[in-house]
């Protein structure tokens, strides 16, 4: 049996049960709503694509911070082996008198910075497990240095 196609019936309009498309309640009423909702989908996938994108930029600049960091403290663990290594170099060659001026040296230097680090916003005070340690081990490397018997020369 075929079915009777309704003339009142338009595919390529939209037309709803109590009204026509020309009608002035979807004129004034049904079309702007649908105008903000299509403006309000728009709003929330601009919104949606900004909070991804933030997501993406922490983790990006995150990973590459903790490569940073990372590498900062594989270049630390160096230093300190290089600094044993070469301490070592010169106990064999029995060159002790240049083994203490180089520690000295390094002991003032390091002393210096650690001064410019600390009056810094981002410094810590517990580099050394706590505020206490971290001052008495200062206090001991600052007699250590100002000790002529041990650093005459600096």
């Amino acid at each position: 049996m075929k079915s009777i196609p309704n003339k009142n019936f338009k595919q390529d309009k939209i037309q709803l049960a109590f009204c026509s498309l020309r009608s002035p309640i979807l004129a004034n009423y049904i079309l702007p709503l649908k105008w903000a909702l299509g403006v309000q989908g728009g709003i929330v996938k601009s919104i949606t694509i900004g909070v991804i994108s933030f997501i993406l930029g922490a983790a990006i600049a995150g990973c590459i911070g903790f490569k940073m960091f990372i590498g900062l403290a594989q270049m630390g663990i160096l230093t300190e082996m290089n600094a044993h290594s070469v301490s070592l170099d010169m106990i064999s060659e029995n060159k002790v008198d240049d083994l203490n001026k180089s520690n000295c040296f390094v002991l003032k230097v390091a002393l210096e910075n650690y001064a410019q680090f600390e009056q810094s916003f981002w410094s810590i005070d517990n580099a050394r497990g706590t505020p206490e340690m971290t001052q008495e081990f200062l206090a001991k490397v600052k007699e250590q240095v100002k000790n002529t018997a041990l650093c005459p020369n600096t």
